[in-house]
């Protein structure tokens, strides 16, 4: 799920394995996701810091910048489990 303004991006990231019955009927956590990459496409041309936040406790876990070639914008997330919250903002 993504938003965008005039002042950034910001998205929240779920992983598609997590979903209710695994968690609350079988007690089960998903796997963790790795080496996902998220590609934006019509982003202006630029760098971008990209700020990714645990859902539950709200801190800044990882921040990198990117550049966009102006067509579209690569991400490389983080490893996760279940959410994670993404910030991008033009430098």
């Amino acid at each position: 799920y993504t938003r965008s303004a005039s002042w950034g991006t910001i998205s929240w990231i779920v992983n598609r394995n997590d979903y209710w019955r695994p968690l609350v009927w079988e007690g089960k956590e998903p796997e963790t996701v790795k080496e996902a990459v998220l590609v934006l496409p019509s982003l202006e041309e630029g760098s971008f810091v990209v700020q990714f936040f645990d859902t539950w406790s709200g801190s800044v876990i990882d921040e990198k910048t990117v550049e966009s070639d102006g067509k579209q914008l690569t991400i490389a997330i983080p490893s996760f489990k279940i959410y994670m919250a993404m910030k991008i903002l033009k430098t």
